[in-house]
Order: structure tokens, then sequence, then C-alpha cells
């Protein structure tokens, strides 16, 4: 999933527009910095907060309780997982629905709506038995023909333009996508209770893939008799169903994006196969208020958590992640001239210092470098030496080789700047004084509103852009396909090198783990010599919960797979609480 996103400055009261997804280019600050703004002014305004005294211990978890989760990047656009790309909606996607398999807090891949399935010995067909006691919200049994419609939706022309890619091996996909044909042929409802997908080839990523938020089953009957609107009230079979968006009636201060009012409430499904959650329900809230708000509301009086690098918050928990599978990095313009030679691109890989870059903010000081492109923690990772050693001596072979001997006649290169972003400035000044070895220029471009890559605003500038990926699944290919395929809806930089294409198709089959990581290695490796992105970190994770929360877990795919059925509330002490002023 990408981790990017807009400014509440873009936010406004029902902000009407056309419903799209987009790529958004936003400062450098990570997600997790972003946060810390909010974070900061919470503890800079002078207000009190509650902090309770010491209580007993509770025997064990407890039921009832509204727990409260900002919603801080890119605004809530869409509960349909087709339509899904941020982290926050992917979020909401995980609680209201189920796919047939689903990913453990240790990655494994655990039965969900399916109790058990088989593999076919050649590794084509999987043939899932769904659980009798799977219902959606409305009271109705999932069935085999919900699951055939939710994947032949998957393959719609024009709807799942991010992740369509990874279905494209059943059987018949191609010949329904392009129209040849009224239903995919390697999608099959054996009875009522038995789903059957059957691939052209073996598939290894099978079971991770239809694991990811993208594959949730949806009910055939509601989504075929609501069109869209049923989006706007969806039934899932998840922990929490929909109950109602959080408009201006109910709180003044909520903003909107797009006529689409940035709070929701999800209550508890009580009839869950798992077991009824402990919450009553959840609450997905914009922590920036509307603009004609009378009063800022402090951060306290919004949410229950918030994540942060800082390392004090009041009294409140702090709960981590040491393996987060995500990637930033920098988007080189391999689009532009001479940016468009892979030599000049290496060489401003190793004019930079990274470790310098990193520690020039306090946010990501001591954060381990990036080396590669796939981060530790991913099955098959394989540690190698840095590529892009910091050398400005190699820096400048490279650029003499490439026509630009001391970088004479090299043009500036841009770096966005949103306002006084103290991370963006700081990684400014950092990368001026790196490339100043090889007399490249850096300046700022200066923007006032929020763009996407495909902006006429930056077509044809040699900017570098910010950006960062967060595993949808946690494989090689979730990282080297989705980023770099020619072909990939999600690549970009507009990486192509036919090679690499041939390679990423090819290990989609490769049934020898080792074979497959191998081809994998080969991969990045060629990637990185081609050099058409600057991989900065393996970023982290890291919340502020209050006191009374408990169950609170991170997930090493991002907080869009937070187990909210797992958190309950600890009961409060009666007795008067003291205060604290911040």
């Amino acid at each position: 999933m990408e981790d990017r996103s807009p400014t509440p400055s873009e936010v406004g009261p029902k902000d009407l527009g056309n419903h799209q997804s987009h790529t958004w280019i936003v400062p450098c600050t990570l997600l997790a910095l972003g946060l810390a703004t909010g974070a900061a002014f919470f503890l800079a305004a002078k207000h009190h907060i509650q902090v309770p005294t010491a209580v007993a211990d509770q025997p064990g978890p407890v039921r009832g309780g509204v727990f409260r989760f900002p919603i801080w990047e890119r605004p809530i656009q869409t509960l349909d997982p087709a339509r899904a790309t941020s982290a926050g909606e992917i979020m909401l996607v995980q609680q209201i629905y189920d796919g047939l398999t689903a990913f453990d807090q240790h990655l494994n891949i655990v039965p969900a709506l399916a109790q058990y399935w088989e593999i076919s010995p050649d590794g084509k067909t999987y043939t899932f038995e769904i659980r009798r006691d799977a219902r959606f919200h409305n009271g109705d049994p999932v069935t085999a023909e919900d699951c055939v419609f939710s994947f032949e939706r998957l393959l719609t022309a024009g709807l799942n333009e991010a992740n369509y890619h990874y279905f494209t091996r059943i059987v018949g996909a191609e010949d329904f996508r392009e129209g040849r044909a009224k239903s995919v042929a390697g999608l099959r409802a054996v009875d009522e209770r038995t789903f059957q997908i059957r691939f052209a080839t073996p598939f290894v990523p099978a079971l991770s893939v239809l694991s990811m938020y993208s594959s949730k089953i949806l009910p055939k009957k509601e989504v075929l008799a609501r069109g869209d609107a049923f989006f706007d009230a969806p039934i899932g079979t998840g922990p929490f169903r929909f109950s109602h968006w959080i408009d201006e009636d109910e709180d003044p201060a909520v903003p909107f994006f797009r006529g689409v009012p940035q709070g929701i409430r999800l209550d508890a499904n009580a009839q869950y196969f798992e077991g009824r959650p402990y919450l009553d329900a959840v609450i997905f809230r914009a922590v920036w208020n509307a603009p004609e708000a009378k009063e800022e509301k402090p951060l306290n009086e919004l949410v229950d958590c918030i994540e942060t690098p800082i390392e004090e918050y009041g009294d409140w928990v702090p709960v981590e992640t040491d393996k987060l599978l995500a990637l930033n990095y920098y988007i080189l313009p391999s689009n532009v001239r001479p940016y468009d030679d892979a030599r000049v691109r290496r060489a401003i890989n190793f004019a930079l210092d990274k470790r310098s870059l990193l520690d020039a903010s306090p946010f990501t000081a001591g954060t381990p470098a990036a080396t590669g492109i796939v981060p530790p923690g991913i099955p098959g990772f394989f540690p190698m030496e840095a590529p892009y050693k910091h050398s400005v001596e190699q820096s400048k072979r490279l650029l003499a080789q490439a026509g630009y001997p001391e970088g004479e006649g090299l043009p500036p290169l841009e770096v966005i700047v949103f306002g006084r972003d103290p991370l963006t400035e700081a990684r400014l000044k950092c990368l001026g004084n790196c490339m100043s070895g090889i007399n490249l220029k850096v300046k700022p471009f200066k923007v006032r509103r929020v763009l996407s890559l495909d902006d006429p605003a930056l077509r044809g500038r040699a900017i570098l852009v910010p950006y960062g990926w967060v595993a949808d699944f946690p494989d090689p290919d979730n990282f080297l396909r989705v980023l770099f395929h020619s072909e990939s809806p999600m690549n970009r930089s507009g990486y192509s090198n036919p090679e690499v294409d041939r390679l990423l198709d090819l290990a989609w089959s490769e049934t020898s783990y080792k074979e497959r990581n191998d081809i994998y290695r080969r991969i990045e490796k060629m990637i990185l010599h081609d050099s058409p992105i600057i991989p900065l970190d393996y970023d982290r994770s890291r919340f502020l919960v209050r006191p009374n929360v408990k169950g609170f877990t991170l997930s090493p795919m991002g907080y869009a797979y937070i187990e909210m059925n797992k958190i309950w509330l600890e009961k409060q002490d009666p007795s008067p609480a003291r205060t604290k002023d911040l």
C-alpha cells in the first residue's frame, strides 16, 4: 500500500469532487513523522488531560467501550475493497470484511471464511470449504456464489486497477476482463459451500494474494441490488459492522473531503464467527478539524492512540513493531534528461550520504539505512552489502563517463517543499551539502497544494520525489513486481526493463523456494544497478495508547492490519482523577 498522504489543508467542509484514487506527493515527512506534528501540537497546547489513579489489576479482558482511532494520512474516499489504496481505507476494509484466508500477527496464513483448503498436486487448483457459521452482517450465509462474484468483480476492467494483475493468472481472467467472456472459467462454485480457483500455471503467492485486503468476499445479492451505493453503507462478515458516517450534526468539527465526512462508526458484530469483539464500537475520525469549526479540539479529546516517534506523551503507553515491512525512498526523475541516463542516477546515489540524511532530523536519527529494496522480515530476505556507499570519487567517475565531468552541465535537482516542514528543510540542506560535492545544485520546489505524480505542474521537471511503500502481503514480489514491473499500475518511477519483467513473471510459477529467492535476488540487484530510486530506510512504527487500552498490537504490515477485535478497555477507577497540565 502507498505510504503517502495529502495534508489537512486539502481537506475542507464538503469539498466536492470526482471520486478518484491518486498517488499523492507530500512533504518528505513519513507517515509517522506527520503524526508527530500533531502530537507536538497536543504537547504544546495548554489544556488538561485526565490521569487516572492506580487501579487494581483486572482479571482479564472485559467487554464494552468505544475505541477512537485517528485518520491522519490520506482521507477516506471509499469502503470498497477493490478501490481501497490508503492505509486508512484498508484498515476499515479489514474490520468490515473477511477473505477466504488471512494473515495472523506473525504473518502466517490462517483460515478465515474458508475453514480449510486443498491444493492440487500440480499447484494450479485451489479448493476452499466455506465455514458453516460464516454469515454477512444482514444474517445471510456466505456461499460459493458470493466468492465467484467477488473475484469476478476484481477482474472487471477499470475497477481494481491497483491489484488486478495478481488475479490475471486465473484461467479465463483476461477473456473476462476484455469482454470476450461473460464469466471467468477458472472460478467455480462446486456446491453451496465449496469454491474453486484454477490458475493457468502454478501460482506460488496465491494464498498470500487471497489474504490481502482486496480479496474480501462480498454479498452478491446486496451488491447487485444496490450497485455502488452498497459501499455507502456496506455489509460484510467482519468483526465490526458499518454503523454510520459521522457528519456535522453529530460532530460540528468533523472535516469533509470531496463530500465524504471524515468520521465513521463501526459497531461490534455480535455474530462474528471468531466471537464478538470486546469493544462495543470503533470510531475512525480525522484528527484535524473542519476549517469553520469554532473550537479547536486537542488530540486527547479525539483519539485513544497516536502514531508518533516522540519519547514522551503524557502517561500514554508505547507499542512498537521492530520489523515493519516497508521501504521509504526517493524516486529519481528517470524521464527527464540527463537523469534518464542510469550513470547519472547511480552518481547521485553515490553522492548522497544516506546516514547524514537520516540523522538530519531527530525523527529518523539512528534509523538503519536501507541497503536494498526488499525489507528485513520478508520471507527469503537476503542481507546484501549496500551497492552505493557514500563516495564522491565514484560519483564523479560516473558523471565523467556520462559526459558531465565534475557535474558540469547538470540541471538543478528540485525537491518539493510544503511550507515550513522541519523534516523537509533538514533533508533539503543535507541534500544540498551532499550534491555540492559533484557541483549539482539542489533547490526547493515550493508548492501550496497536494500534487499527484501526473500533475501537469511536475511535467518535465527534474524533481526528487519522496515516496513510501508498505507490504500488502509478506513476499518479495509485493515490492519488486508492484514497484518495478513495467506493467504494474503502482510503478510510479516509470521504470522499465524487459529482463526484469521476464524474471518477475518467471518467479510467480517457480515452486522451488531456493530458486524463487535466487530469482528475486537477481531482480533486486538489476533494479539497484539501473537506479530508478534511492532507497532510504525500512521505516518503523511506534504508537502511544491510553493506559487503559489493552490488547493493542502492531502487525509488521503496518497499522492497517491492527486487529481491533482483540482490543479491550480496562475499567477505570471511579474515584476522582487528578489532572496533569501539558
